[in-house]
């Protein structure tokens, strides 16, 4: 692949998914954050870097193919999180449907069972400890995040068993540096919400950079 042709174009292809997705962001919101958090120019823009960065990150396969959808989904549930502290189910679903079609197919045209296993394997885990902390922490994780986790389990899960225990290890990191940046700031412990969503898809893909392929 010509990487100076190829690359540019499916980030412009991304930035017009992105741009488009935005129409599902602000349908999506019932407050009104400010306007330029739902411009198609910020999803188009945010988006397409997403995209370029996998791009250049993964091979050109069906793994590519399934962490591009993602990105297209990202951005939204990113906004979304953050001005309102939930991760829609439609938009999980949604997500959790293009992603797993991809998988699926590529699972039965390489007949690669060992992979489709890890990564159904990967979910339940990432799910059900997710679940754990949201029991145990008393509303600090929301059943979104529990959801999103599972989703990101089952795409980080196809790729090693590395990448879904980096993803967690990202998100907690990120979550934990931002939480002692707030208390330091305010010189107290804020026990204001915080969203996760973020953090768990930021550590998905950072988890991409450090990918040990099983």
């Amino acid at each position: 692949m010509d990487n100076a042709v190829w690359v540019p174009l499916l980030g412009i292809m991304g930035a017009v998914a992105g741009a488009s997705m935005s129409a599902v962001t602000r349908h999506a919101l019932t407050v009104e954050p400010p306007s330029w958090w739902t411009s198609p120019v910020t999803g188009g823009g945010a988006t397409a870097v997403l995209i370029v960065m996998v791009t250049l990150w993964l091979p050109w396969n069906a793994e590519l193919a399934v962490f591009s959808a993602l990105a297209v989904f990202s951005v939204p549930l990113v906004v979304i999180d953050i001005a309102e502290h939930r991760l829609p189910t439609a938009l999980l679903g949604s997500c959790f449907v293009t992603t797993t079609a991809i998988l699926v197919v590529t699972a039965w045209v390489r007949a690669d069972l060992i992979s489709a296993a890890r990564s159904v394997a990967a979910s339940i885990a990432v799910t059900a400890l997710l679940l754990l902390v949201a029991l145990l922490s008393g509303g600090g994780l929301g059943a979104g995040d529990v959801k999103l986790g599972g989703v990101l389990g089952l795409l980080s899960g196809w790729v090693s068993w590395s990448t879904p225990v980096l993803t967690l290890l990202a998100a907690t990191t990120g979550a934990a540096v931002l939480l002692a940046c707030r208390a330091a700031i305010s010189r107290r412990w804020s026990s204001s919400p915080m969203a996760f969503g973020p953090f768990l898809l930021a550590g998905v893909y950072t988890a991409l950079v450090f990918q040990v392929p099983t």
